[in-house]
């Protein structure tokens, strides 16, 4: 109950956004690795690296490696592993030759789209656990998180 007293320290709050997202994130990669190695789809690697792309078109191999905690040479065969499947295309822009940006392809929005469905589906059957008004506020506290992230 004290901890709930103190819900709005930002440090509380930073706390339990910080467990409660790793919690998510192992489910979903637990999902994903799962589906995925049904279906020989996309590896986990693969889903993180597109997420990364859909949110950020346009980074550069040295932007994806940090956002995945790669090395630059892992991130180099990660992508060309992408770029082979046709999810991922390399872009050289007009005014920076010496830059490339890597953006997703049709088909890699199309697979990423599929494994976000399919790990939203996953987490929404786990929502039903709550009553319908925890599941609002929660949605409610997300957008707010969402907007002072933005």
């Amino acid at each position: 109950m004290q901890q709930l007293q103190k819900s709005s320290d930002p440090l509380v709050c930073a706390a339990g956004i910080l467990e409660a997202v790793l919690d998510v994130m192992l489910l979903l990669r637990e999902q994903i690795a799962h589906t995925q190695a049904k279906k020989g789809g996309a590896t986990l690697i693969h889903v993180r690296a597109m997420g990364v792309l859909r949110k950020r078109p346009g980074a550069t191999l040295s932007a994806l490696a940090a956002q995945l905690a790669l090395t630059l040479s892992a991130t180099s065969r990660l992508v060309d592993a992408l770029v082979a499947k046709g999810l991922v295309a390399r872009k050289i822009p007009a005014g920076n030759r010496r830059t490339v940006s890597l953006h997703l392809t049709p088909a890699g929005a199309k697979v990423h789209s599929r494994a976000r469905d399919e790990a939203q589906r996953e987490l929404a059957h786990i929502l039903l656990r709550l009553p319908p008004a925890r599941r609002a506020a929660l949605t409610h506290s997300m957008h707010t998180l969402r907007q002072a992230l933005n």
